[in-house]
């Protein structure tokens, strides 16, 4: 891992753990537009390439409408972050909105670098 993924990493872990927004602009196959989440996970996907990824709750956007109406989680690849456009909110959530057991369950194919925690 380099430098720019460390900082992100723990940027995001501190957002998770106080429960912050992020906002950020990423390019997929989905589209390139500004992103609004509410991150849940921070992890490692467990394929062999050890992928720097976090996954949460996405917030309703214009750009997003192309998206099915009932998935709002999201999987955002480190390495794919510009750091100057990316920002941690200070909009905070305090509650989960994505099924429990896709963020707490059992989760076979990942390796969890930090977690929300709901009291």
């Amino acid at each position: 891992m380099n430098n720019y993924e460390t900082k992100l990493q723990q940027m995001i872990c501190n957002a998770i753990k106080r429960r912050e927004v992020l906002w950020f602009y990423y390019e997929s196959d989905s589209g390139k537009y500004w992103r609004k989440v509410a991150p849940y996970i921070l992890a490692i996907k467990d394929n062999g390439e050890g992928n720097l990824f976090f996954t949460g709750y996405v917030y309703a956007s214009e750009e997003r409408k192309s998206k099915a109406k009932k998935d709002k989680q999201g999987q955002y690849l480190l390495n794919k972050i510009d750091l100057n456009k990316f920002e941690v909110s200070d909009e905070t959530f305090n509650e989960l909105k994505l099924p429990y057991d896709r963020i707490f369950g059992e989760l076979r194919t990942v390796k969890v670098v930090c977690r929300v925690v709901f009291d």
